[in-house]
């Protein structure tokens, strides 16, 4: 048999390879509570900013474009 696969096969037999998942399972959880916070606050700015944005552009059009 091949190095790799030795290496690879006393990989899943040992315990290496259930940390790993823990730890995959772990940053999967992670990723999706920093998902989740982003598009939150991304919604909140969005209507923050969004009345103010359309604000600005009336403004710097000037009174010459009304």
């Amino acid at each position: 048999m091949s190095r790799a696969y030795m290496v690879f096969r006393l990989f899943l037999v040992g315990e290496d390879a259930v940390t790993a998942a823990e730890y995959a399972m772990l940053l999967a959880l992670i990723l999706i509570g920093v998902i989740t916070a982003v598009r939150g606050v991304g919604s909140v700015a969005e209507g923050f900013w969004g009345s103010d944005g359309a604000k600005i552009g009336s403004a710097l059009s000037g009174p010459d474009s009304q």
